[in-house]
C-alpha cells in the first residue's frame, strides 16, 4: 500500500518539498483516507506505512538553501484506512550542522530549531532542539498504535540560487 518504514534505527526518505511547491495543508474535507490516497499515493512522497514493532517515531528534517532558512511542517497520522489524525505542527530554523547525508549534491543543513506551535496528539510530541546551538533536531513521539505517517512542509523560506529544498526523514524504534 505505501513505502514501509522498514527497519530500526536508521533514518529513511520520507518526502522532499521544493520551494515554491509546498503543500497544502489537509482540510476537512481532504482528511479523509480515499483523499489522502490520491494527493500522496503510495511510495516514496506518500503514506509512510510503521512497522508493528514501532513504537516510537523520530522526525528530521534538511534544507540546501542556509543556515538561519526556515520552514513550516504539520504532522499527521492514520490507522489503516482511517481518517486523518492531526498530530503537531510547528516551525523549522536551519542551522550550521552539515549534513552528509546532502539534497542534490549540494550543501545541505539540518534543522536546529524545531518549535511545536500545535500538539494536538494523544502523548507528548518533544523536540530535541537545545537553545543556543547547532545541533541536529528532531521531533519525537509514540505512534500510539497508529500505522501511517504523513509530514507535509507547509511553508519554506529558502535562500541561494540552487533549486532548494526540504527533506524530511524518518527512524522509529520500539
Amino acid at each position: 500500500m505505501s513505502e514501509r518504514l522498514s527497519s530500526r534505527h536508521q533514518w529513511q526518505l520520507h518526502r522532499v518539498v521544493q520551494e515554491g511547491s509546498v503543500d497544502s495543508d489537509l482540510t476537512a474535507s481532504t482528511k479523509a483516507w480515499d483523499s489522502v490516497l490520491v494527493a500522496y499515493p503510495a511510495g516514496y512522497g506518500g503514506l509512510y506505512t510503521l512497522s508493528q514493532r514501532h513504537l516510537k517515531l523520530e522526525v528530521r528534517f534538511r534544507c540546501n538553501g542556509a543556515e538561519n532558512d526556515t520552514g513550516s511542517y504539520k504532522i499527521y497520522m492514520f490507522r489503516d484506512k482511517s481518517d486523518a489524525k492531526f498530530c503537531a505542527s510547528g516551525t523549522l530554523t536551519f542551522g550550521a550542522q552539515q549534513a552528509s547525508d546532502m539534497i542534490d549534491d549540494l550543501t545541505t543543513y539540518y534543522a536546529d530549531t524545531i518549535t511545536i506551535s500545535s500538539d494536538g496528539w494523544i502523548n507528548t510530541v518533544s523536540s530535541t532542539h537545545i537553545s543556543g546551538t547547532d545541533e541536529q533536531a528532531s521531533l519525537v513521539f509514540d505512534c500510539a498504535g497508529y500505522s501511517y505517517a504523513l509530514v507535509l512542509i507547509t511553508a519554506a523560506t529558502l535562500t541561494g540560487t540552487n533549486t532548494k529544498k526540504i527533506a524530511v526523514d524518518l527512524s522509529g524504534w520500539n
